[in-house]
């Protein structure tokens, strides 16, 4: 939803499948949020 105009976007692509972004850690991290 974009809340500025008030306007539903629907996204769909051959093949593709929506879901939750995942976030993967940098290499030689050493805290949680690095």
């Amino acid at each position: 939803l974009d809340f500025e105009s008030k306007k539903a976007i629907s996204w769909h692509e051959e093949g593709g499948i929506p879901s939750e972004p995942f976030f993967v850690a940098r290499p030689g991290a050493t805290q949680e949020d690095d």
